[in-house]
């Protein structure tokens, strides 16, 4: 009985050693993750004027206006290197906060070195970072291999940014309501909204869907202004123009 009860002893704190070894790996893994994006520091979010928007837009900047998520009051856009919040006020969407992605160096959305944005539910935070850029080795490097990655989180309730390091962000995502599944959807452009832009003269660039409405951006075929892009509606059947800049 003895040596049963010795037996019994030694599997039992074996079994017990086991789980404690299992749960510090665990727990370390966890850290790691969690430690794995370090918040390099915080600082106030540096907006423009409108003043300041309208006379930095490059004359031959080719980066057009591009719709980057809907919800049910706000747009939140990018053209040349500006991130625009555009506000519903009276049925129409006018410019509410503006911010100049150039001094982040979030400013290549357009190009093969492009920049990812990835917004909370109701667009309140964002988080952006460039997906792939160019090295001093002239070396092409993926996001996904860079552990040392910049990336930068937004929060416009707060006015706050927040400058942050690494590759793995799923804490960070989770912790803040971001996802990908929040940016617009883009879909092919209805017959009606193709048949209006014709009638008009207009060039389509995109169209998004959210819940019924499709926004279409549409622009004179003769144009070259970047400032010369709209955005229409269609909802229910009926076409409108929503924004244009002033």
């Amino acid at each position: 009985m003895r040596k049963k009860s010795i037996i019994s002893t030694i599997l039992f704190l074996a079994i017990a050693f086991i789980g404690c070894q299992k749960n510090n790996i665990q727990q370390s893994k966890n850290y790691e993750n969690k430690s794995d994006v370090k918040i390099v520091k915080r600082e106030k979010l540096k907006k423009c004027t409108k003043t300041e928007f309208y006379d930095g837009i490059g004359k031959e900047d080719w980066r057009e206006l591009s719709i980057i998520q809907v919800t049910d009051k706000k747009i939140t856009a990018t053209i040349s290197h500006y991130f625009l919040i555009l506000g519903l006020q009276n049925g129409n969407y006018k410019i509410q906060k503006i911010v100049d992605l150039l001094p982040y160096k979030m400013n290549y959305y357009y190009s093969e070195e492009s920049t990812e944005f990835y917004p909370s539910k109701n667009g309140e935070k964002y988080l952006i970072y460039n997906e792939y850029y160019t090295n001093k080795k002239n070396e092409g490097v993926h996001a996904k291999d860079n552990k040392n990655l910049k990336s930068i989180l937004i929060d416009f309730n707060k006015d706050q940014v927040k400058y942050l390091k690494g590759n793995q962000f799923e804490t960070i995502k989770k912790e803040n309501g971001i996802s990908q599944k929040y940016l617009a959807k883009t879909v092919k452009t209805p017959k009606k909204l193709k048949k209006y832009a014709d009638k008009k003269g207009y060039v389509i660039g995109e169209s998004v869907k959210y819940k019924k409405r499709t926004l279409c951006i549409m622009k004179k075929a003769n144009e070259e202004s970047l400032l010369k892009s709209k955005i229409y509606e269609l909802n229910n059947g009926k076409i409108k123009r929503i924004f244009q800049f002033n």
